[in-house]
């Protein structure tokens, strides 16, 4: 599909009604991508960011080379680190960027 049509599909989308379940599994899924990006900043694995691990991590983000930006969208979606992404991996992260 062209992004043109993806964003077509997506505003219709927003406009449907959604249930209880549905906002319930939007919010673990917002939660979930929320939790890599913490991952990922947290390059010392010690549960907290530090300003220097923020400060290198929104510059990767924002301003980073191709490749840095390549390889942080990649971790985002190898959830187990494995090296590999699996269909479940990035159906997951998909999901939260068409979710309402």
């Amino acid at each position: 599909l062209s992004p043109v049509c993806l964003g077509s599909l997506r505003r219709a989308a927003m406009l449907m009604p959604k249930s209880q379940l549905q906002l319930q599994e939007d919010q673990k899924v917002v939660e979930f991508v929320l939790q890599r990006v913490f991952d990922l900043f947290d390059t010392q694995d010690d549960g907290v960011v530090n300003f220097s691990e923020f400060a290198i991590g929104l510059a990767i983000l924002c301003k980073g080379t191709q490749d840095e930006k390549i390889r942080i969208a990649f971790d985002l979606f190898d959830q187990d680190g494995d090296g590999f992404i699996t269909f479940q991996e990035m159906y997951k992260y998909f999901v939260s960027f068409y979710s309402r």
